[in-house]
């Protein structure tokens, strides 16, 4: 009688892993279809080779859908867990903070006649800022928003608080962006300013995760989906970089913007380091044990889809 009670309770697993194997492959072949289109649509460059140019547009559909799909997880995991337990509120905040600088910069230099007139006489060429970078951060912002009202929503900034250290940040930051507009001769200084607050939050906002996993000893509550989509966008953008310049035989692409270059080096060399703390250090723990229950989930590995 205890070998069909056996069989019964591992039936359902077989059949939730071969569910979420489907799920995982559907969303896949969504992605792969609206990298393809959004390469269909993108201008050539008449800088580079012909066939040259097709990867190039491949390249940047697969980056550009890759990391705006990467902001879903998050968004998707506190709400199958109704918490936000095991996301650092100082990781939301900053992030939050940065889209919505970067936001305010990209629209500005697409949309606004003067700012682009502007940035035409200091750099003798348009802003080369495309619809697609516009709707990019508008996604992000809205999606890294989100993320911030669950906080406030699910657990309460009382229990999930960000730090000092996060909020005098932002605080400077903010006062610097408001000195610069004070001060400075014209709006595309603020709009500099914007960039650069998203760079200096780029460079550190991953820290207070990083830290968090190490001090819970876990990463349940920051889903691996995230990451390894955002590696992934990351790596695209680098290599259709490296092969754009290759291919011009120009290498000012990197060199005349070496902070560009380094930030998106910079956020993969923190993935890998998410990686190895979600894949080695503190490995998922079984459904249903009392580790998982108490890292707040009724199981130890968040998946998403």
């Amino acid at each position: 009688m205890d070998e069909p009670l056996a069989n019964n309770t591992e039936e359902p697993n077989i059949t939730e892993t071969k569910g979420r194997l489907r799920r995982r492959l559907i969303t896949l072949a969504c992605m792969l279809i609206a990298a393809g289109l959004v390469a269909a649509v993108t201008p050539d460059d008449s800088a580079l080779t012909k066939p040259y140019a097709y990867i190039s547009a491949a390249l940047g559909g697969l980056y550009f859908v890759a990391w705006s799909v990467s902001f879903w997880p998050q968004v998707l995991l506190n709400k199958q867990r109704k918490t936000t337990v095991g996301l650092s509120p100082d990781f939301a905040v900053l992030n939050a903070f940065a889209f919505a600088a970067y936001s305010a910069y990209t629209l500005a230099l697409y949309a606004s006649p003067r700012i682009r007139h502007q940035y035409k006489r200091h750099h003798d060429h348009a802003p080369e800022v495309r619809f697609a970078d516009v709707l990019f951060c508008l996604h992000a912002l809205l999606l890294s928003s989100v993320t911030v009202g669950q906080i406030a929503y699910y657990d309460g900034f009382a229990k999930q608080k960000p730090s000092r250290p996060a909020r005098y940040g932002l605080a400077a930051l903010a006062l610097y962006v408001a000195g610069t507009a004070i001060v400075g001769h014209e709006a595309l200084q603020i709009l500099y300013a914007l960039s650069y607050c998203k760079m200096a939050v780029t460079f550190c906002k991953y820290l207070p995760q990083l830290l968090l996993n190490y001090r819970r000893r876990s990463t349940v509550g920051w889903p691996i989906d995230n990451i390894l989509l955002d590696f992934t966008g990351g790596a695209l953008s680098t290599l259709q970089l490296i092969l754009d310049c290759a291919n011009q035989n120009d290498w000012s692409g990197i060199s005349g913007d070496v902070v560009k270059f380094g930030l998106g080096v910079t956020s993969m060399v923190f993935d890998v380091l998410f990686l190895v703390q979600h894949y080695v250090l503190y490995r998922p723990v079984p459904a249903g044990t009392s580790e998982a229950l108490l890292d707040g989930v009724d199981g130890g590995e968040d998946l998403v889809v």
